[in-house]
């Protein structure tokens, strides 16, 4: 009798010690997942904040990239222009000196 006692306190004890193991391997998954939950929060806040941003201010920070790719443009434009007049200036300067010599 004793012997089938000690027998079912061990099969006992074999099943609650893999319970405790199973109760580990949850606790270390929800946890896991808490903070997978928590980051996701977060970039949601982040992305909500985004959402909020006055759309008038962000007209306005798009039309002042506009504008000063637009003064850019002009003025290589307008360097360019500036160039190519001195370089044809130059050539006929050249063109000048060659012809007359």
């Amino acid at each position: 009798i004793h012997g089938t006692n000690l027998l079912e306190l061990e099969k006992a004890k074999s099943a609650i010690q893999q319970s405790l193991l199973s109760i580990e391997t949850v606790e270390r998954e929800f946890r896991d997942k808490l903070k997978t939950y928590e980051k996701v929060q977060r970039d949601l806040e982040e992305i909500q904040s985004l959402k909020n941003i006055d759309t008038e201010e962000l007209r306005m920070k798009l039309s002042a990239i506009s504008k000063a790719t637009t003064q850019s443009v002009l003025l290589q434009r307008f360097v360019g222009f500036i160039l190519g007049v001195a370089s044809s200036l130059a050539g006929s300067y050249i063109w000048a000196l060659v012809s007359a010599a």
